[in-house]
């Protein structure tokens, strides 16, 4: 009774589809989980262009600054065809999504409990626009009547650092939720970048001790392009820089040839962890030095 009652509560009735983590459209970036969930429901698809993306994520109690900062780097990132990956909820994650939607990027929603209960998204529009536009995906790793809690959303935000490749914190106050987005960012090897902001808001806390403790520091919409690896004039033409590569990636890089191997096949060869090879072959991707053939099958460019 409860599922149906939900169901009444929304104009959206969406059917999403079970996709298992050994099937080949699997998100490799969410097999470098270490608790990678074994199946996700998903509407829309996870396609290899989303390989280049951002996390954006931050207060529910946005400020004007905040919108403001969205607004801009999303729009800085519009002509590189950046994916954005928020969590689909109040403040900055659904400025996010909208902002992406306006200027015709994909975005992808993650959701802090089942589809049945996607009456608790703030704007039903945005989700509308995603699966409609095909502009991207709205995933879940909750069963479908699963209600939101406490523990529902911090199990959420690794999936939003896992799709990202790099997070960006515009807003937090100094309890902030976005601490397990950082976290679980960190220990997946990415980098998380931060607004900084007035010394007298309550929602920039967070982010002035995120930059206090080492992330890198964001003063305009170029310091989130460097920081995913882009140049250009805006014109649209993606210029990977000569980023270095780790001692991990250089061995991935070894032990591939232009024909392809298997995923499985690079774990055994290197000896290195799953996960890192995953995400090493991620981040090899991004700076065109390895290419996705699909079926778990990469080959050096």
């Amino acid at each position: 009774m409860e599922t149906e009652n939900c169901k009444l509560k929304t104009s959206l009735m969406l059917e999403p589809r079970q996709l298992f983590k050994t099937s080949s459209d699997f998100s490799n970036r969410l097999l470098a989980l270490s608790d990678c969930p074994l199946s996700i429901d998903i509407v829309g698809n996870i396609i290899p262009q989303d390989n280049l993306s951002i996390a954006i994520v931050g207060s529910r109690k946005m400020s004007s600054y905040g919108k403001e900062v969205v607004h801009d780097i999303v729009s800085a990132l519009a002509p590189y065809k950046v994916t954005v990956v928020s969590g689909l909820m109040y403040g900055v994650d659904m400025e996010a999504h909208k902002m992406a939607l306006s200027c015709n990027l994909r975005t992808i929603g993650i959701l802090g409990f089942g589809f049945d209960y996607l009456y608790k998204v703030p704007d039903e529009q945005v989700v509308n626009s995603i699966v409609n536009r095909g502009l991207g995906a709205v995933i879940s790793e909750f069963k479908r009547g699963e209600a939101p809690a406490p523990w529902t959303f911090p199990k959420r935000d690794r999936i939003i650092s896992a799709l990202g490749s790099i997070i960006l914190v515009v807003e937090a106050g100094e309890r902030s939720g976005t601490a397990y987005t950082v976290t679980s960012a960190l220990q997946l090897g990415k980098e998380v970048l931060a607004v900084p902001g007035s010394i007298y808001s309550e929602v920039s806390i967070g982010c002035n001790r995120l930059i206090e403790d080492g992330a890198r520091i964001v003063k305009s919409p170029q310091d989130v392009l460097k920081a995913l690896g882009l140049t250009g004039d805006g014109s649209g033409q993606i210029t990977i820089l000569n980023s270095p590569v780790s001692k991990e990636e250089e061995l991935v890089l070894k032990f591939l040839d232009q024909t392809g191997i298997f995923v499985d096949d690079i774990i055994a060869g290197t000896g290195m962890a799953s996960g890192v090879v995953l995400s090493s072959l991620v981040s090899l991707e991004m700076k065109g030095l390895v290419r996705d053939l699909g079926n778990g099958i990469y080959r050096k460019v």
